[in-house]
């Protein structure tokens, strides 16, 4: 049996999954999940991510730029998509 487990704000917007068939010689199967995200302000989240992106342009270590650019997608997208509180969930 594989489990998937995902925070109580991301939760709410798993619209399927399934588990792939290939196990990728691993004895453990891949799981594909599909998430809504139609809630979100796409277009803020475009002006954040642009607005910060400008930190990033004299970056030359490349762990360090995947790092600021893992940050910088974290941080516009909790200014532009709704967190949900974890009071309003229920564990089924």
């Amino acid at each position: 049996m594989d489990l998937f487990i995902v925070s109580t704000n991301l939760g709410p917007s798993i619209n399927s999954f399934f588990v792939l068939d290939d196990d990728l010689t691993s004895d453990h199967f891949p799981i594909f999940l599909t998430f809504d995200f139609s809630i979100a302000d796409w277009e803020k989240f475009k002006l954040e991510l642009t607005q910060y992106s400008q930190n990033v342009k004299n970056i030359e270590s490349i762990d360090l730029l995947n790092s600021e650019l893992s940050n910088l997608i974290i941080k516009a997208s909790y200014a532009s998509i709704p967190r949900l509180s974890s009071k309003s969930l229920s564990i089924i």
